[in-house]
């Protein structure tokens, strides 16, 4: 089990510097935490309305894909989004990198869990999964907070 822990997390470590390539979905993590930031329900607002008009200038607002549309991501996810954001300064990569070290580290501990569970096969048939490892690693999903 212990070798199957340790490549478990030497493989996330290994997707952790990769960007978002195939997902925009942390600019949207991102702009939610920002208007909790600044006193803004994310959910009270859709990214495009006139209301955030002082926030559609930056870079975050073009990359992100559904500004017509209300954010879709439950309360918890969005406390995680405000602590990524937290780190906003105009420039989204480090936020970006702090909210995939949070969803890495809460992916390990479910990794550990599963380990305290199952069987050392089992874990490793989803801790080495290479969809698990690209999507909460390697792009940043939060998947790995559930």
């Amino acid at each position: 089990m212990t070798e199957v822990l340790w490549g478990a997390l030497l493989l996330r470590l290994a997707f952790l510097p990769l960007m978002p390539g195939l997902t925009d979905d942390p600019f949207r993590y991102i702009w939610d935490g920002m208007l909790q930031w600044e006193g803004i329900n994310p959910y009270k607002f859709v990214p495009s309305a006139s209301e955030l008009e002082a926030f559609q200038d930056n870079t975050l607002y073009q990359e992100l894909n559904s500004p017509d549309y209300y954010s879709i991501y439950p309360p918890i996810s969005q406390l995680f989004f405000a602590l990524g954001a937290l780190f906003y300064d105009g420039n989204w990569v480090l936020p970006y990198y702090v909210l995939k070290a949070v969803f890495v580290t809460a992916e390990c501990a479910g990794v550990l869990l599963l380990a305290r569970l199952t069987t050392a096969r089992n874990v490793l048939l989803y801790a080495w999964n290479p969809l698990v490892l690209i999507e909460t690693a390697g792009q940043g999903h939060t998947e790995a907070l559930l």
